[in-house]
C-alpha cells in the first residue's frame, strides 16, 4: 500500500511539474484505453478465480450493501452541498 501511495503523489508532482509537456499531453490520451484494459485483466483475473466465484453470492449481497450505501451518501450530500452553494450563490446576487 506505501508503495502505491507514494506513486500516486510521484505522479501527482510530476503533472503538476511538467502540465504542458507533450509527454503528459500524450498520455491524457492513453488514460481511457489503459483503464478499459486494466478492468478486462481484472475481470480475467476475477473469472479465474474459483474461490471468489464459490463465494459470489455472499460477497455480491456485501458488495450490493457497500454500493447502495455509497451512493445514497453520494446522492445525499450533492443535494446538500448543492443546496448550501445555490442559496450563497443567490445571497452574492443580491449584494
Amino acid at each position: 500500500m506505501p508503495v502505491l501511495i507514494l506513486v500516486l503523489i510521484s505522479g501527482f508532482l510530476i503533472g503538476r511539474l511538467f502540465t504542458d509537456n507533450p509527454v503528459i499531453v500524450f498520455s491524457k490520451k492513453l488514460i481511457s484505453p489503459i483503464v478499459l484494459a486494466l478492468l478486462f485483466f481484472m475481470g480475467v483475473l476475477i473469472g479465474a478465480n474459483e474461490n471468489l466465484l464459490s463465494n459470489f453470492a455472499q460477497l455480491g449481497l456485501n458488495a450490493l450493501i457497500i454500493v447502495t450505501g455509497a451512493l445514497v451518501g453520494t446522492i445525499s450530500l450533492t443535494i446538500v452541498f448543492g443546496r448550501l452553494l445555490s442559496k450563497k450563490q443567490i445571497q452574492k446576487e443580491k449584494r
